[in-house]
């Protein structure tokens, strides 16, 4: 078996651990050829998105706007600065960089909080600070001005 089945079979077992917290899987692609998949999720106020590109993983979520389901686009990183919860998952630097498990780790014990923060009454506040959080952590960030 190879390292890619391994960590789908944690992506299905991830399926079942959402459910449970009333989320549904709503698009799905893959496996693929080159370690390539997909599993769209909503519930919680909150739409994720887990990739896994040539093997490489990677997880995003964002609050549920009005259906839209491109706005898991905040990584886990972003989430962290902006939840006070530091999260590093893709530096060239890190053993574990890409890697499924360390991300669904993060997720599991920081969900609630993703969820609060995306709640009705404090979503404005949460999508600005993750704008700047994404801004601040990305390797060209866009020119001032």
């Amino acid at each position: 078996m190879t390292a890619f089945e391994d960590d789908w079979r944690l992506v299905e077992a991830f399926d079942s651990w959402l459910a449970g917290r009333g989320y549904r899987l709503v698009g799905s692609q893959g496996p693929e050829g080159m370690a390539s998949a997909l599993r769209l999720y909503r519930g919680g106020g909150v739409v994720l998105r887990v990739t896994s590109d040539r093997g490489q993983w990677f997880l995003a979520v964002g609050p549920d706007q009005a259906g839209d389901l491109e706005s898991a686009e905040f990584t886990l990183e972003a989430w962290g600065r902006v939840l006070g919860w530091p999260a590093w998952f893709h530096s060239a630097s890190i053993d574990t960089s890409w890697n499924l498990v360390p991300q669904l780790d993060w997720l599991r014990a920081h969900l609630e909080q993703i969820e609060a923060a995306s709640s009705p009454e404090r979503v404005a506040g949460t999508y600005a600070a993750l704008v700047a959080a994404r801004r601040a952590l990305a390797a060209f960030p866009p020119r001032s001005g």
